[in-house]
């Protein structure tokens, strides 16, 4: 018996209602990956010290350049696919999807073998504490050895979500942090592994993950589109160069965003471990409402990809404000709560006093980000739902050189502001999308712009 698909449509309906409906196991998802890093974080804390958690905090504003990458390749997946699904061209998928796959997890091995090879002047280079340096070097090599199993579950999520599944990807988050989390309680608070045991953690769930998510699709592949022969998984060369035309400066936009926070942390960790710690907390808050925005952003883009191949631009504008009235709603709520108890929230990550004292200070740079990253996640789903990698590319080259390069510079080293001057510059940056997509999406010429499927 024929399976049924596990194609979405996104293209009629009430778009609202769909929007959301899609958008709900998004978040869920990105909530859960935000939860565990956070849990990282609370168990590191206040099991294994300051020293521990700013290796962690370390480890992880390195470990963003790979994710980012994956990030960018796999909104490659997610357009392309969400284009062919709306255009009804389901017969390419299956070349598609194996091209998508080799290539992915191909980028994660080579990644991790340039990562083991230069994590030692990486951490050099970032003015890494002697009292920390172990603890950022194991969580950074454990990381890297599974990044292949991270490549491959968000490689696969993405090309769900291009074909409006949003809830199965929920399903192999879900695994994923159920297993970090438990592990950290194993590794962290009972065996005292400290940071290299939150790594562990971290890759032994995102392995099982990837596992469970192949397996899953294998048994489905009929509904998959994709027959899983071995043959299938050889790259064609038309999929490569289309993913690789798109992919390739999605992944430099986001791997030039996650080089300009090294650029920024080397600084800040220069002004010891307190500061380095309040800034990898505030980071962490930081994510909390990336889960709203970035989930919605990532649900409009499959939306804006389908409508778009189906020839309904006016239901990507729709689309637009709905995300971003949600997201305002979200980030006021956040900032009230932050403003009104910023000692109690830092606090529960870390109860070190001088950590407590200097928190109320990061809560101006947490309203500003709260803000920009409300009003950027619609303006970014256009960009990816179109295709418009190089707009996406030319943004976050802008937003670097700029914002976390020249204000960077002048504001923490030429002005004298020192880190606050560091984390305004971090704060401002996101604001640089609208200055960039705004007069493109006023002009219209999104309307027309040919998609990357042809």
């Amino acid at each position: 018996m024929a399976q049924k698909t596990m194609i979405r449509d996104l293209t009629t309906g009430n778009l609202a209602q769909k929007l959301i409906v899609f958008s709900l196991p998004i978040m869920l998802a990105n909530f859960l990956q935000t939860l565990y890093n956070i849990v990282d974080m609370i168990f590191i804390g206040r099991f294994a010290g300051t020293d521990a958690l700013t290796g962690v905090s370390i480890g992880s504003d390195v470990v963003q350049f790979p994710f980012f990458i994956n990030i960018g390749l796999s909104l490659a997946c997610q357009t392309i696919v969400a284009q062919y699904v709306g255009k009804k061209q389901t017969e390419t998928l299956n070349k598609a999807i194996g091209t998508m796959f080799t290539l992915c997890i191909l980028v994660g091995l080579i990644l991790t073998v340039v990562g083991i090879c230069f994590v030692n002047p990486l951490l050099h280079m970032l003015n890494v504490q002697p009292a920390t340096y172990p603890h950022a070097k194991a969580y950074l090599i454990i990381n890297f050895i599974g990044l292949f199993a991270m490549f491959g579950y968000n490689v696969a999520s993405a090309i769900l979500r291009g074909m409006g599944d949003s809830k199965h990807p929920l399903l192999f988050i879900a695994i994923a942090c159920i297993t970090n989390i438990v592990l950290d309680f194993v590794f962290v608070v009972l065996l005292h592994m400290e940071a290299a045991g939150s790594a562990y953690a971290t890759i032994i769930g995102q392995i099982v993950a990837f596992v469970f998510a192949m397996r899953f699709l294998y048994k489905r592949r009929e509904a998959f589109h994709f027959d899983f022969k071995p043959s299938s998984f050889k790259p064609d060369p038309a999929c490569v160069r289309m993913q690789l035309k798109l992919g390739i400066p999605t992944a430099i936009q986001y791997a030039t965003i996650a080089i300009s926070l090294i650029f920024i942390s080397s600084y800040i960790n220069s002004f010891g471990i307190i500061v380095t710690a309040v800034t990898g907390i505030g980071n962490k808050l930081n994510s909390v409402i990336n889960v709203i925005t970035a989930s919605l952003c990532a649900a409009g883009a499959a939306t804006i990809g389908q409508n778009l191949g189906a020839g309904k631009p006016e239901r990507c504008k729709r689309a637009m404000g709905i995300i971003l009235a949600i997201n305002l709603a979200v980030a006021i709520i956040l900032c009230i709560i932050i403003i009104l108890i910023p000692v109690t929230i830092f606090g529960i990550f870390d109860q070190n006093p001088e950590v407590l004292a200097l928190a109320p200070r990061f809560v101006p740079m947490a309203v500003i980000t709260f803000i920009g990253f409300a009003v950027r996640s619609p303006l970014l789903a256009l960009v990816s739902g179109i295709g418009f990698p190089k707009l996406g590319m030319s943004i976050a080259i802008t937003e670097c050189i700029f914002s976390r390069g020249i204000l960077a510079i002048l504001l923490g080293i030429t002005f004298g502001m020192g880190y606050y001057g560091f984390w305004i510059s971090c704060s401002v940056g996101g604001y640089t999308t609208v200055f960039f997509v705004v007069p493109y999406l006023i002009s219209g010429k999104w309307r027309t712009r040919k998609l990357i499927t042809g």
